[in-house]
């Protein structure tokens, strides 16, 4: 439709010479080429002018809408990655990860590139299960001697105006070789009455560790640790020493039992802890690393 206007603009153009040069009286003045070929060639230069124009726009538009849709630039930018800056404190005194330069680590008082850091590896826990668990009673008179050996249940330490408890746990070592970094009495809590807190010894003993509990167990031994419980879910004791030195005197078998640093004065429903058993787990166990 444009090409076609820009044409009739053009012949428009033409007549306005061609009916000047006319004289009034309908005769030409002056001779006159043939307007039929002046016509058709000007005609034919709008048309070649008028396309290259299209082309032009064509093109234009096309830019103006790659612009607008994020069409893929000409030109491919390849990044390039900015040079490592060599560290100037490795190897330096240091006293804090602060004083190395470039996220390096300040190890053993000097500064370390962190990919050559040696992680320190944890060391391998075994938890040892108890091969007996019981309580011991005395119940009968209250007299100091125990009567009564309770298994098959939890394990429990009180001690009342008229009976008390103490919970006896035994364990096998003689698979243990030599020395444990550490060694840690683990017995998880059934249940517990207070007032809290109140004050639990716990005794280790090797002479009647046999991988039964029996009445002689009641008082044998020596203190281990003394803990104020207040009623947690978990009792956690260092038993590192006592273990190792059983290791080294060659037993074969140790022996824990809780019970109560202080009797109570309360007749009925008095202070006490009832730890699980192997019968209703799970059990204490000697945790060694």
């Amino acid at each position: 439709m444009r090409r076609v206007s820009i044409v009739w603009l053009f012949l428009a153009g033409l007549c306005i010479p061609l009916f000047l040069g006319c004289g009034g009286d309908g005769q030409a003045s002056v001779p006159t080429p043939d307007v039929d070929a002046t016509v058709e060639s000007a005609i034919k230069a709008t048309s070649e002018a008028a396309g290259a124009f299209e082309t032009q726009v064509a093109q234009a538009v096309q830019a103006t809408r790659d612009a607008e849709t994020g069409a893929p630039a000409t030109a491919t930018v390849t990044p390039t990655e900015p040079p490592l800056v060599p560290s100037t404190t490795i190897g330096m005194a240091c006293e804090q990860n602060n004083d190395c330069a470039n996220g390096e680590l300040c190890r053993d008082g000097v500064c370390v590139i962190e990919s050559l850091v040696t992680p320190t590896p944890k060391p391998a826990v075994v938890a040892l299960q108890p091969v007996a668990d019981a309580s011991l009673r005395d119940g009968d008179a209250k007299d100091g001697v125990p009567d009564l050996v309770i298994s098959g249940s939890v394990i429990q330490a009180l001690d009342g105006p008229g009976m008390e408890d103490r919970a006896v746990i035994e364990f096998d070592i003689s698979s243990l070789a030599g020395p444990v970094s550490s060694a840690a009495l683990t017995s998880k809590v059934f249940n517990a009455l207070g007032p809290f807190p109140f004050t639990l010894d716990l005794y280790g003993y090797t002479t009647s560790a046999n991988g039964l509990v029996e009445l002689n167990d009641w008082s044998t031994g020596s203190l281990i640790a003394s803990i104020n419980y207040a009623g947690e879910n978990e009792v956690d004791i260092d038993v590192t020493a006592f273990v190792n030195s059983a290791i080294g005197a060659g037993e074969g078998n140790v022996g824990f039992r809780f019970e109560f640093a202080v009797p109570s004065a309360i007749e009925l429903n008095g202070p006490y802890v009832a730890f699980n058993s192997l019968e209703i787990g799970p059990a204490a166990s000697l945790e060694l690393s």
